[in-house]
């Protein structure tokens, strides 16, 4: 050891470097996961408006997609989370917040409007995509 190294606190020493491009590869991750997200938010929202138009209740179709939706925002989450422990940090503190509430848009409006007409649940799911579509497009300002 040198006695430059000896001098140094532990706190103070360097930490190894990744491995290079690896947390590159994971925010390209997050970003493709962040996209499909905002894709299938786009889905579920065409989904929600076709259902008001038709005043038809959630079905099947509904559910899946909505399921989905809450797992790839989840991942996207969890993503975004092992950039932040691997040292990344978003732009904006925001960015945390936002995230949550992209998680609980859809679900939340879905809860609220149950008791509701067909017609009315689905302009609620509606309002809940276009508010998540929104969330996200902050969230990609603040990344």
């Amino acid at each position: 050891m040198s006695s430059r190294t000896r001098s140094r606190r532990p706190a103070e020493r360097k930490r190894p470097n990744p491995v290079p491009g690896e947390r590159a590869i994971v925010t390209q991750l997050h970003t493709w996961l962040a996209f499909a997200s905002v894709l299938l938010i786009g889905l579920a929202g065409v989904e929600a408006g076709w259902r008001a138009l038709r005043r038809s209740p959630p079905n099947d179709l509904t559910d899946r997609l909505q399921s989905l939706l809450l797992v790839l925002l989840a991942v996207t989450i969890a993503g975004g989370l092992g950039l932040l422990v691997a040292g990344g940090r978003p732009k904006e503190a925001l960015h945390f917040v936002y995230a949550i509430v992209v998680l609980g848009a859809l679900p939340i409006a879905a809860g609220l409007s149950r008791r509701a007409s067909p017609r009315a649940q689905g302009i609620v799911s509606l309002v809940g995509a276009l508010v998540a579509l929104i969330v996200v497009a902050r969230l990609f300002g603040t990344g």
